[in-house]
């Protein structure tokens, strides 16, 4: 993702808690500069000076819970967060170890990761392109549905293949912001070819370190986060119906142009207006269907897997 994507996610980092500096060379990989800083990371833009080429590097920097000394090592900002940093940690690297194993288009590929400096690294291609949500945002109309077919197809493979893995892996974050239509523009067109879409951003380490916070709802993107993910109960576990509720809902905020209801305030009162209602006369009555099914507010109401969506 490019550093002009208004989706990049940036926040400022404080005195004790800075960037590496350019120049600076983590193994054969030189930092050029700073692409993005999130709550839970940064990302450099680095050359390989073994092959040649450009890369993105991803550093474990959790702001809140861990400060770069003057070494510019990282460890957690105090013997309270010590835990919890090191748990985000191993999740950080368990979330390196399983892209690596993937071989997907539509799946972010890590060439290598590694711990050192008291954090851990995982380097990347260097992506371009622009987020669903931006590219929607800057399209008045929204996209027809041979675009969201042609779309959906990578995506649920992508998926799919996550959760035939064993053990079964989980995204548990798809939404228009963590999925980036590779080599587009906010200026492209839709059309019957839509850019080829990446699933970026497991947050693995967010997840854990949001549990272990008591601050998960933080982390929860309201409108794609199905109820079961607010809490887990014996009558409602996670499971590939987890993704297929939040794809549902990213195919919904396409044809509507809004975000759908949270699925706990649909707990209360379930006034979401079905995609066969908002699509009506623009989709076919079997694409609506399957946003619809797959919007089921309990995880035993909705398709199962990915094929059966």
């Amino acid at each position: 993702m490019e550093p002009n994507d208004p989706d990049f996610p940036r926040t400022a980092v404080g005195a004790g808690s800075t960037e590496l500096p350019p120049g600076y060379a983590l193994q054969e990989f030189v930092i050029e500069s700073v692409l993005g800083v999130g709550g839970f990371g940064i990302v450099y833009r680095a050359r390989d000076t073994r092959l040649q080429r450009e890369v993105a590097v991803k550093e474990y920097m959790p702001a809140g819970i861990a400060a770069r000394a003057a070494d510019l090592t990282v460890s957690a900002s105090s013997q309270r967060q010590r835990e919890t940093f090191e748990t985000g940690l191993r999740s950080f690297v368990n979330e390196a170890q399983l892209l690596a194993s993937f071989d997907h288009p539509s799946l972010l590929r890590v060439h290598r990761f590694w711990e050192a400096n008291g954090t851990a690294y995982m380097v990347m291609p260097l992506y371009r392109g622009v987020t669903l949500k931006a590219w929607l945002k800057a399209h008045l109309v929204p996209p027809d549905e041979a675009w969201l077919l042609a779309l959906l197809q990578p995506l649920t493979l992508a998926l799919e293949l996550l959760h035939n893995a064993q053990p079964c892996c989980l995204h548990r974050d798809v939404a228009p912001d963590n999925i980036l239509l590779l080599e587009a523009s906010l200026d492209d067109a839709a059309s019957a070819s839509p850019p080829r879409p990446l699933l970026l951003d497991f947050g693995a380490a967010r997840r854990v370190i949001g549990d272990m916070t008591h601050t998960l709802t933080v982390f929860l993107k309201p409108g794609y986060a199905p109820v079961e993910q607010y809490g887990e109960v014996r009558s409602m576990k996670q499971g590939p119906w987890t993704d297929v509720y939040a794809l549902s809902a990213v195919l919904y905020a396409c044809i509507a142009g809004r975000t759908p209801l949270a699925a706990v305030d649909r707990l209360l009162s379930d006034d979401l207006v079905p995609a066969a209602r908002v699509g009506a006369g623009r989709y076919t009555r079997q694409f609506l269907a399957a946003i619809d099914a797959g919007l089921g507010l309990r995880p035993e109401q909705r398709p199962q897997s990915m094929a059966q969506l």
